[in-house]
């Protein structure tokens, strides 16, 4: 069976890191400078399970790259949905403008028969005034 009374020599302070020290000093301020018992608590007074912890982290870890690339995922969907909007709007442009060449033309081409026609009823009159007057 295991004693209860620790050695003097685990009661002695242990060198550590400054950075460490300064971190741990904060947290034992945090938890309200205990003089004795456990180091890391859980919430509910038992020991932390630090195997836990790390696992936690990681399972967190791995759930927020799956909601990054879920993310992006959504975003390049989104994208190839804007792009093929986009190239259907560009080939209907395309085909207006092709119409509106073609109305062109055709309005061109009304315009010159037009004239022709004027050209062709003023020769026509004036050959009816010659005949009548010759």
């Amino acid at each position: 069976m295991r004693s209860s009374r620790r050695p003097d020599k685990s009661k002695a302070q242990v060198p550590v890191i400054a950075q460490l020290a300064r971190r741990l000093d904060s947290h034992r301020c945090f938890s309200g400078n205990p003089a004795n018992g456990l180091m890391f608590v859980s919430s509910v007074g038992k020991p932390v399970n630090l195997d836990a912890v790390v696992l936690r982290q990681k399972a967190d870890e791995e759930k927020k790259r799956e909601l990054a690339e879920q993310k992006r995922a959504r975003e390049l969907a989104q994208l190839r949905k804007d792009i093929e909007e986009e190239e259907k709007k560009l080939k209907q442009f395309d085909e207006w403008m092709e119409n509106w060449e073609r109305a062109e033309q055709m309005r061109r081409f009304i315009v010159v028969c037009g004239e022709i026609r004027i050209v062709a009823r003023r020769e026509t009159t004036e050959i009816s005034r010659v005949d009548r007057v010759g």
